[in-house]
C-alpha cells in the first residue's frame, strides 16, 4: 500500500501517551497535505487533523454545538479554613471517563475551562502535526498497556498544552480519531487488541481465531474439564475429514471429549432419531444428507479434533416422551460438561449453516462494539474485512472506507502488519489508563442479543449452561467462557449475561433482601418508587432471567417449562429450595409478583404529553395456550413477555400457607399437570372508577373500599379486563387480582396485578417528599385477612 517513508518509521510500539510531548509526523501543515496527495496514512492522519481544527475553530467562537457531548466533571474541596478549591477536569471530547488533566484553583473557585480558548488556529506558521498513542489497559494483572488508537494534534512545540485549542490553563484531551488493529499472530498482538473480522467464517484464519481461544482458555482459565462422562448418546464424527458419515452411539459411561450444538431448529426439512430409526442411525449416517448447520458442526469439531458431537434432534429420542422427558432434564450436565458449544447464532433454521456468506456479512452495516457502546457518531463498517490469503502470499482485503495497512517494524527488527481506520476513541492517560472492557467505558450490552438463536426459549439455557461457548454471530465470532465474552476483532465485553453463579447467589438472599431497597432513594410523587435493576434477584438473577425468556420463543407450547428444566434441576440441587412450577418456595411471595409487558413503557418527562402513556417496542404477543401449561399463578401460564415488580419486604401483609404440584411426567422441573397455591392475607373487592375519575399513566383505573376509605389504584390485566375482581395484597400496596372459579366461593384464578395509592385521610397524614422509610399503600391492620387458594 501507498505509504510514505515517515509513515513508515512511526515507532507504533512506543508512541507516547497523549499527555506526553507527541512524536514528529511531517514538517508542516502544508507538507502533510503535500505528502497526503500520494500516502494513504498522511491522507487519514490529514483527515483527522482537519476535523479537530474544526472543531477547535467552532469552540473558539464560542459555538455551543462544536462538541455537545463535551463533559466535565467539576469537584468542590472544602478545606478545613472554611474556603476551597474547585477541581475541574475535561474528560474527552465525547464521554465522561477516567482520563482528562485536573486543574485546581483557589478559593476564588474559578472555572478553568472556558467557552474560548485562549490559543487561537494561527493562519500561518511551522505549525505541525505531532502523534500520539491511545493507551489502555486490560484487567488482566501482569499484562502490558495495550494501544487502542493513533491520536493527532498540531502546534508549534510537542506539548499537549502547546496544542491548537489548548493553554496551560486550559487543557483538553481529545482521545483518538485513528483505530489500530493488528493479526493475531504478529508481534504486536499483545499490546494491540485490535483484529480484522474475517470476510469468511469458515475460512482457515478464522479457524485459526477459533484454535488459539480454545487454547488460551485451556491453558489459563480452565473452565473446562479434560474429559467426562459422555452423554447417553452422541455422534461419532471420526478423525478422518475425508470420512462421508458419522454414526450415534450409546456411550454406556464411556468417557472423552465432545462438542454440544446450540440452533435453531427452525421449519426446513428436519432429521431425527425416533424408535424406528435408532438402529438404523447407529449403523451410520451421510453426512451428505444432514442439514447445513450440522455439516458445519460436524466440520468445527474435526477441525478442533474433537471426535464426538452431541445435538439435540439427533441424541434424544424423540418420539418417546420417557427420553425426551429424561434428557431434557439433564440438559444441565450435557451443556456444562460439554468441551465447547458450537452456536448456530446467525441461523434461523438447520438449512442456514453455521457461517454467513461473505456476501450477507459485506453487506450487513457494521459498528464496532466499542463504537456502539459510546453511542458516539462513527462510520458505519470503518474497518476492512480481511479474506483469504493468495498465491502470492498477499492477503485479500474487503474494505468500504479509507483503510490503510503498513508493515511497522519494532526494536529487535520483527515486523508486524498494523491496520488503521478512522474511528474515535475516548482519551486514556498514563497514570490512570481506562479499561479496555465494554461496560468500563460506554454502555454494557450483550453483542449476540439480536441474533435469531436468541429469540428461541431452549437456547438461553444452553447458553447459560455452557461452560464455552463459540458463537458464530453474522458479523462476527465471538468466544464466551467463564472468564467473559470476546469479539473477532478483539472487543473486550464485560459479564452482561447470566451466569449460574450470579443466579444461585440470588436464590441465596434472605428475605430481608427481597423487594426494593430499604432507603436510599426519594420521590415527590406518592405511590412511584424508582425501579432498582441492580437490586436483589433482579441483578442477574432468577427474576431477571425469567423477563428475558419470556420473550423468547417455542416450537412446542408445552416446552415452556422444559427448556428450563435443566437449569431448575440445577438450582434446586444447589440450594435444596422446592420448585413450584417457574417458581421458588423461599421466594414464593416476590415470584408471584409479575405482570404482562408486552411492550416497552416510558414515563415523559415532556410537559405537551402530560400524563399521556409512550409506548416503546413490542416484546412479545399475548395469549393463553391452547392446553393447560401451568397454574394462573405461574408465568409459564401465559404465552407473553412479563416483568417483575418490586415490593416493600418490611410490610408484607401476605403469608403462603401451602403449594401443590402435580408433574405431567416423573421430571418434577418439567411439565405439570395441575396446581395450586393456599395464601392468607387481605382481601378486597375491586370496583371501577367514576367517570370523572383521572386514569393513571399506565393500567386500568380502579378503587377499592378499605378500613381507612376509598383508595385509588391501577390493575395491569393479564389478558383482559374483567368484572366483578378482587385484589389479594402481598405488601400494603401490590396485589394480585383474582377471580372466581366456579368450584367455590375461595377457589380463584390470578387475572393479573395491582397497586393502591393511600386513602384521602392517610395522604393527609403523610409527609411531602417519601424514601425508603415511607409506608404507601392503603392496607393497616384494621384490614382483615381471608385464606384464598388459587389455581
Amino acid at each position: 500500500m501507498d505509504v510514505c517513508e515517515i509513515c513508515k518509521t512511526i515507532p507504533f510500539h512506543k508512541l507516547p501517551s497523549e499527555e506526553d510531548p507527541g512524536w514528529p509526523h511531517q514538517s508542516s501543515f502544508q507538507a502533510l497535505e503535500d505528502s497526503a496527495k500520494k500516502c494513504k496514512l498522511c491522507n487519514l492522519i490529514l483527515d483527522a487533523a482537519c476535523d479537530l481544527r474544526n472543531l477547535v475553530e467552532r469552540e473558539r467562537n464560542g459555538d455551543e454545538r462544536a462538541n455537545p457531548a463535551e463533559w466535565r466533571e467539576f469537584v468542590y474541596n472544602k478545606s478545613p479554613s472554611g474556603g476551597g478549591t474547585l477541581s475541574v477536569t475535561s474528560l474527552g471530547s465525547n464521554l465522561p471517563g477516567p482520563s482528562g488533566k485536573t486543574e485546581t484553583e483557589g478559593e476564588k473557585g474559578r472555572t478553568l475551562i472556558t467557552d474560548k480558548p485562549g490559543n487561537a488556529i494561527p493562519s500561518q506558521g511551522p505549525v505541525r502535526p505531532w502523534l500520539y498513542g491511545n493507551w489502555w489497559a486490560l484487567d488482566t494483572p501482569g499484562t502490558p498497556r495495550q494501544l487502542i488508537g493513533l491520536g493527532v494534534r498540531l502546534g508549534f512545540r510537542s506539548g499537549i498544552e502547546d496544542a491548537e485549542g489548548n493553554t496551560k490553563d486550559n487543557i483538553r484531551y481529545r482521545g483518538s480519531s485513528l483505530r489500530i488493529r493488528t493479526d493475531n499472530d504478529s508481534y504486536m498482538a499483545s499490546f494491540v487488541p485490535g483484529r480484522l473480522r474475517t470476510a469468511d467464517s469458515a475460512s482457515t484464519k478464522a479457524f485459526a481465531r477459533v484454535r488459539s481461544w480454545v487454547h488460551s482458555c485451556d491453558q489459563q482459565h480452565r473452565c473446562v474439564p479434560s474429559e467426562t462422562q459422555l452423554p447417553t448418546r452422541v455422534l461419532d464424527i471420526g478423525g478422518n475429514s475425508g470420512t462421508h458419515s458419522i454414526n450415534l452411539v450409546e456411550t454406556q459411561g464411556q468417557r472423552g471429549r465432545y462438542l454440544t450444538l446450540s440452533h435453531c431448529w427452525g421449519t426446513s426439512h428436519r432429521i431425527t432419531t425416533t424408535s424406528s430409526t435408532l438402529q438404523a442411525r447407529k449403523k451410520g449416517i451421510l453426512i451428505s444428507e444432514l442439514p447445513k448447520t450440522f455439516q458445519d458442526a460436524i466440520l468445527i469439531a474435526r477441525y478442533l479434533q474433537v471426535q464426538y458431537l452431541w445435538i439435540d434432534s439427533l441424541c434424544i429420542i424423540q418420539d418417546s416422551y420417557s427420553d425426551w422427558e429424561y434428557q431434557s432434564s439433564r440438559m444441565a450436565d450435557v451443556y456444562a460438561k460439554s468441551y465447547l458449544t458450537i452456536a448456530a447464532s446467525s441461523s434461523s433454521d438447520d438449512s442456514s449453516g453455521c457461517f454467513p456468506s461473505m456476501t450477507t456479512r459485506f453487506n450487513t452495516p457494521h459498528l464496532s462494539p466499542e463504537a456502539e457502546s459510546l453511542g458516539h457518531n462513527t462510520v458505519v463498517n470503518a474497518a476492512a474485512l480481511v479474506g483469504k490469503q493468495k498465491a502470492s502470499l498477499e492477503v485479500e482485503y474487503f474494505a468500504q472506507r479509507p483503510f490503510v495497512y503498513l508493515d511497522a517494524r519494532l526494536d529487535h527488527g520483527a515486523v508486524s502488519r498494523v491496520y488503521i481506520s478512522k474511528e474515535w476513541m475516548p482519551a486514556s492517560n498514563q497514570k490512570n489508563p481506562r479499561v479496555y472492557r465494554i461496560g468500563t467505558f460506554g454502555s454494557s450490552f450483550d453483542p449476540i442479543s439480536r441474533e435469531p438463536l436468541v429469540s428461541r426459549a431452549w437456547t438461553l439455557q444452553e447458553r447459560l449452561l455452557s461452560s464455552r461457548t463459540l458463537h458464530y454471530g453474522s458479523e462476527q465470532l465471538y468466544w464466551e467462557c467463564q472468564r467473559g465474552l470476546l469479539s473477532e476483532d478483539g472487543s473486550r465485553f464485560q459479564s452482561i449475561f447470566f451466569d449460574v453463579n450470579t443466579i444461585l447467589e440470588g436464590q441465596r438472599l434472605s428475605n430481608s433482601q427481597h423487594g426494593r431497597p430499604k432507603g436510599g432513594w426519594m420521590s415527590l410523587i406518592e405511590g412511584y418508587t424508582p425501579e432498582f435493576p441492580d437490586h436483589g434477584r433482579w441483578r442477574g438473577g432468577w427474576v431477571s432471567l425469567i423477563n428475558n425468556y419470556s420473550k423468547r420463543k417455542l416450537t412446542r407450547e408445552h416446552d415452556k417449562l422444559p427448556a428450563l428444566s435443566g437449569l431448575a434441576r440445577l438450582i434446586a440441587e444447589q440450594t435444596n429450595d422446592v420448585y413450584y412450577a417457574g417458581l421458588w418456595k423461599n421466594h414464593i411471595l416476590e415470584d408471584l409478583h409479575w405482570r404482562v409487558y408486552a411492550r416497552e413503557e416510558y414515563i415523559s418527562t415532556n410537559p405537551a404529553l402530560n400524563t399521556k402513556p409512550v409506548y416503546g417496542p413490542v416484546f412479545s404477543d399475548v395469549r393463553l395456550p391452547t392446553t393447560y401449561r401451568a397454574p394462573s399463578w405461574s408465568w409459564a401460564s401465559l404465552d407473553a413477555s412479563v416483568l417483575f415488580k418490586q415490593m416493600d419486604f418490611d410490610r408484607i401483609v401476605a403469608d403462603s400457607v401451602h403449594c401443590y404440584i402435580e408433574p405431567f411426567g416423573s421430571d418434577l422441573y418439567g411439565r405439570v399437570k395441575a396446581g395450586w397455591i393456599r395464601l392468607r392475607a387481605p382481601l378486597v373487592e375491586i370496583q371501577q372508577p367514576g367517570p370523572d375519575s383521572e386514569p393513571p399513566q399506565y393500567g386500568i383505573g380502579v378503587e377499592i373500599n378499605v378500613a381507612e376509605g376509598i383508595s385509588k389504584g391501577a390493575a395491569f390485566f393479564d389478558i383482559e379486563p374483567h368484572f366483578p375482581c378482587f385484589a389479594l395484597f402481598l405488601d400494603v400496596q401490590h396485589s394480585l387480582v383474582l377471580k372466581l372459579t366456579n368450584n367455590g366461593d375461595k377457589e380463584y384464578v390470578r387475572i393479573g396485578i395491582a397497586k393502591f395509592l393511600w386513602t384521602p385521610s392517610q395522604k393527609a397524614r403523610a409527609p411531602t417528599i417519601h424514601t425508603g422509610n415511607t409506608t404507601f399503600g392503603p392496607i393497616t391492620d384494621l384490614d382483615q385477612r381471608a385464606v384464598v387458594t388459587i389455581v
